[in-house]
């Protein structure tokens, strides 16, 4: 068995990515499964040393596999899965439920990652993780893909009838209850309008990434001030509908006193508005450029989240 296999070879092995190779499931469930053979006594099986796991770009993966996997490994702290579809197999959503139910009953899972995955954002699927998993989740990405990406590298989710994940009002509504959230990422998605009631309940939020949501207004960062107090990290990239206003809130005395790094490209803030704005922040790194609008116009330290 392969996982037997890297148990031996691999002795300290915590940590598996499948960035560019799709390991089909039954691949997938005997690498992870428990091993069967016998271990020498120093040595604990892979199935029980895996804290995280990060199966990429995989828009096939049934969730049944996903509920078997939950089975396997009993310490996965981070998950990352991209780019799937797969709510018309049978009992998908019974199946994904099931996932966070078994992940939550240990309370381990800290990082959750689902880009691209609509199947992640069906609003029982979401109630089921809020309630199984908000105590250990600090770190959540339930966006589309960035921007920059072309969708046409990716045929198998973006064909001529894909669209962009859209996550109805309920689902959105139920992450409110992820109340220890330090990042939050929901980049591109169309549903995202309303997010008063959520940053209100995230008292710890450090970042968020909205970068794209076309519906958000200047509220946003307005709220984020008012609720936000240790926020450090804000990206509204393309959220057209953000102007000057949004501006007025983060740059009043003491609102966010940590904020290090704003992305701003796309929006409909002028460079006087982002000068007003640095020259009250002092937690703020000088602008790199003040290009036009089409460029990209950030301040601060515009690494990953």
């Amino acid at each position: 068995m392969i996982g037997a296999l890297l148990s031996s070879v691999c002795p300290k092995l915590q940590s598996l990515a499948f960035s560019s190779t799709r390991a089909s499931d039954n691949r997938l469930l005997s690498l992870l499964s428990t091993t069967v053979e016998p271990l020498p006594s120093h040595m604990t099986p892979i199935s029980d040393r895996i804290a995280s796991l990060d199966l990429g770009s995989h828009p096939a993966l049934l969730p049944s596999t996903l509920r078997r996997l939950a089975t396997s490994l009993p310490n996965m702290r981070h998950f990352s899965l991209r780019s799937n579809n797969i709510l018309s197999s049978p009992n998908a959503i019974d199946d994904l439920r099931g996932f966070f139910e078994l992940v939550g009953r240990r309370n381990h899972l800290q990082t959750l990652t689902a880009r691209s995955s609509p199947s992640f954002m069906d609003v029982d699927v979401v109630t089921t993780m809020v309630r199984c998993c908000a105590s250990s989740l600090t770190k959540l990405d339930f966006g589309d893909r960035a921007a920059k990406m072309d969708r046409s590298a990716d045929p198998l989710h973006y064909g001529p009838f894909s669209r962009t994940p859209i996550p109805s009002w309920g689902a959105l509504n139920a992450l409110t209850g992820l109340t220890n959230l330090a990042h939050l990422r929901l980049p591109g998605l169309q549903g995202v309008f309303d997010t008063g009631a959520m940053l209100k309940r995230m008292p710890s939020l450090v970042a968020l990434d909205v970068s794209g949501c076309k519906n958000l207004k200047d509220q946003v960062l307005r709220e984020l001030a008012e609720f936000c107090f240790l926020v450090r990290w804000i990206d509204v990239a393309g959220c057209e509908w953000i102007g000057d206003k949004a501006l007025f809130g983060l740059g009043k005395e003491s609102s966010v006193p940590y904020l290090t790094a704003l992305d701003i490209c796309g929006t409909d803030v002028s460079e006087q508005r982002l000068g007003w704005l640095v020259g009250r922040c002092s937690s703020l790194m000088k602008p790199r450029s003040l290009g036009p609008r089409t460029s990209r116009t950030s301040t601060g330290d515009s690494g990953r989240v």
